[in-house]
């Protein structure tokens, strides 16, 4: 248990740091930091969830990517 939290707490730690220098953007790189770390670091015995987290994120940041660019395109 105390490992979770002081892994959680890290995380926290970093993910408002590169908020703090960054704006928004470096929380939210630090947040995708954070979830990679943490599913490395807490990885179960068959080692899926590293692997699930990085497909998870390229998902989230694929969805992203294409909102960003239809916002562009859009007709004003």
């Amino acid at each position: 248990m105390r490992r979770i939290v002081t892994s959680a707490a890290a995380a926290l730690g970093l993910v408002l740091m590169l908020g703090w220098l960054f704006g928004p953007r470096g929380a939210a790189a630090g947040a995708a930091i954070a979830v990679l770390g943490l599913a490395w670091r807490h990885d179960n015995e068959t080692g899926a969830c590293l692997p699930l987290a990085v497909l998870l994120l390229l998902v989230v940041g694929v969805m992203f990517v294409l909102l960003y660019m239809l916002i562009l395109t859009a007709p004003h």
